[in-house]
């Protein structure tokens, strides 16, 4: 772990985390100080073993992950946000604090890590994060709003109605990549999806991205009984899409309704068998 070569220190950094509950507290403690190495290589190789170890993190190494998050490389800050999420309940409260500097880092890359990190803590994020989040679907990089877009749906349950409105806002987005992402939210959420967000699968399914319009198809077959009648009219007109992968996606949304497919939806499905 000492070695003078950078890449052999970063290679023990990476197989020490992949020992898990066979590292031991020496070893531990080694990558306590790669953590703090002069490459940042090391340093963003030593902060994603501990997010390997888990539960079997030290105390000492979660607390190292503290600097990490002022780290001078953006991807060693990225790397340790990412870190806090996957540790959830074994986060303590100063890690999941930092993740709010971390929301709000300059770099766009840092900032996507951060809003993963909150969504992976789910029912651990506390109510501080989740209004960050609020704010951050507003943010200037479209990866940053994508990221909250999928941080709701990991969020789940725990997700406000105010974040879940949120993904009104992120279905209207210019980015197509956005749009797409919050139709797919809608998929997640399901039976836990508002109606306004249902109506809002409307206007998706008229969008000029095709991926759009499949995302939206799939969020309709996942509503199954909760699909209002207007929703399932608008999937018949995808079953006459110009492009063969929307046609696809709507005869699977038919198929997912199953008994709550509407007549037309049948009869429409029939048409498509002579595609």
């Amino acid at each position: 772990m000492q070695d003078k070569v950078y890449t052999v220190r970063q290679y023990a950094a990476r197989v020490l985390g992949q020992l898990g509950a066979h590292a031991s507290k020496a070893l531990k403690a080694g990558l306590l100080g790669l953590m703090q190495d002069k490459s940042g290589y090391v340093r963003y190789t030593a902060t994603e073993a501990v997010g390997h170890l888990g539960a079997h993190a030290s105390e000492s190494l979660k607390a190292g992950l503290l600097g990490l998050m002022k780290d001078k490389h953006g991807d060693v800050r990225g790397a340790a946000a990412k870190v806090v999420g996957r540790l959830g309940a074994h986060a303590s409260e100063p890690l999941t604090t930092g993740l709010l500097g971390l929301m709000k880092d300059e770099s766009e890359w840092v900032r996507p890590a951060a809003v993963e990190a909150v969504g992976q803590l789910g029912a651990h994020a506390s109510e501080s994060l989740k209004a960050g989040l609020l704010g951050l679907m507003q943010d200037k990089s479209e990866y940053v709003r994508r990221a909250a877009a999928y941080a709701v749906v990991q969020l789940g349950a725990q997700a406000s109605e105010s974040l879940k409105a949120g993904l009104l806002g992120l279905m209207q987005d210019k980015s197509e990549d956005v749009r797409r992402a919050a139709a797919y939210a809608v998929v997640q959420l399901g039976a836990q999806a508002s109606e306004p967000l249902k109506t809002g699968l409307l206007g998706l399914m008229k969008d000029k991205d095709q991926n759009v319009r499949i995302a939206a198809a799939y969020a309709i077959g996942r509503l199954g009984a909760h699909a209002s009648e207007p929703l399932k009219a608008g999937l018949l007109g995808l079953m006459q899409d110009k492009s063969e992968y929307v046609r696809r996606a709507a005869a699977e949304a038919v198929g997912k309704l199953g008994a709550h497919a509407s007549e037309p939806l049948k009869a429409g499905f029939l048409g498509l068998m002579q595609d």
